[in-house]
């Protein structure tokens, strides 16, 4: 019960949507649902892990894109793709540590999809994307 009344906080709990492919009118995670897939990043410690993923992340961006795929920045204050104001509450849906750096995957379906620690590598992220039956119906397949 306190599991589905947490995942219902953080599905209905506001955060500020900006950046190109958002759906207008979207605040919340719940919003998303069924319109993109979302990739929550958790910074962990500042340095190391989090700039090596913030470089990667630039050249990943066109096959973000092309699976429709959103970048959350938990915490983040420099505006990437979005912003989740309750750092603690995500951390403790998505169960990552305090300091701990992970990427997590959110189907569409809103579903835990994948998770890798930081830097997460997108060349094994890709691959589960591409497998989804959702994906394969976008692709006309």
């Amino acid at each position: 019960m306190l599991t589905l009344l947490l995942l219902e906080l953080l599905m209905t709990a506001p955060l500020t949507v900006e950046g190109p492919g958002v759906p207008e009118g979207v605040e919340t995670l719940e919003g998303l649902r069924w319109k993109q897939r979302v990739l929550l990043l958790f910074p962990g410690e500042p340095g190391g892990p989090w700039q090596a993923q913030l470089q990667g992340l630039e050249r990943a961006r066109p096959e973000l894109a092309e699976r429709d795929v959103l970048v959350l920045i938990v915490g983040d204050t420099a505006g990437k793709d979005a912003r989740v104001p309750d750092e603690r509450q995500a951390r403790a849906r998505w169960k990552v540590a305090p300091g701990e750096g992970a990427a997590v995957l959110i189907g569409k379906d809103g579903g835990e999809k994948w998770r890798s620690p930081l830097p997460a590598p997108w060349e094994e992220m890709f691959p589960v994307i591409d497998a989804m039956p959702m994906r394969k119906q976008e692709q006309g397949g």
